[in-house]
């Protein structure tokens, strides 16, 4: 279901947005995403299911591996890497909005390099062997032009993982966590929780607050999804 927040709030009505199932199965994941948009420089903050998180204005999101660009490696965690020196790793857009956008990636390893086709922008020397959010500056089309991609450099060359772009400048956010979506919460019903469910979700972005009810249908365990000895004990 793709809806807007809350009636009757201002501004707030119409700068967030839900997007979650209304149906999923017992086991199976329950994904609710929140769109946040012209707050300005904060992030908003939302919690569902007795979980918080801070999420930037205009957020765009990849991973990696679905960015890569030719003969670079995609290694079994999504990360892509090089196979040579001062390989381009991968490309992303610039949204076509007219804004500039703060670029973070997360990557391990490696100096790094953000460059537009025809000129290198900004490097990150610093060597880690975790992965970590790197900040990359802000960059808009009319700067930098449509697409921006990631070069490495030498050995022991870089991994990334993810990248995220938000209009919040560096001093009002910074990405945290394992890398997942700020956005994107998750909830998996066990099989004792078939039937109707209501959460609350709670936005709050530029001095106000909105609340919707948001509810999923959590439907029985298909017999395609339980194991013989189950499925034989059940029949």
């Amino acid at each position: 279901r793709d809806c807007l927040l809350s009636r009757g709030l201002g501004d707030v009505y119409k700068r967030q947005k839900l997007d979650y199932p209304e149906t999923v199965r017992a086991g199976e994941p329950f994904a609710l995403s929140v769109t946040v948009s012209g707050t300005g420089d904060a992030p908003a903050s939302c919690s569902f299911n007795g979980e918080t998180r801070l999420i930037p204005p205009n957020l765009h999101h990849y991973a990696a591996g679905k960015l890569a660009a030719k003969y670079s490696k995609i290694e079994a965690d999504g990360a892509v890497t090089a196979g040579s020196d001062y390989h381009t790793l991968l490309s992303f857009p610039l949204p076509q909005d007219g804004k500039s956008y703060t670029v973070w990636v997360r990557a391990s390893g490696g100096a790094l390099c953000l460059r537009r086709p025809e000129k290198e922008l900004k490097w990150s020397f610093g060597r880690s062997g975790t992965f970590r959010w790197i900040n990359f500056g802000s960059w808009n089309r009319a700067q930098a032009g449509p697409t921006l991609a990631l070069m490495s450099e030498k050995t022991p060359y870089v991994r990334v993982e993810r990248i995220l772009l938000t209009t919040a400048p560096a001093a009002a956010y910074r990405p945290a966590g394992d890398g997942s979506a700020p956005n994107r919460f998750v909830w998996v019903p066990g099989v004792s929780a078939v039937g109707r469910h209501r959460f609350e979700v709670t936005v709050s972005a530029g001095g106000e607050s909105a609340k919707r009810t948001v509810e999923v249908t959590v439907l029985p365990l298909s017999l395609i999804h339980i194991s013989e000895p189950t499925r034989q004990e059940a029949i």
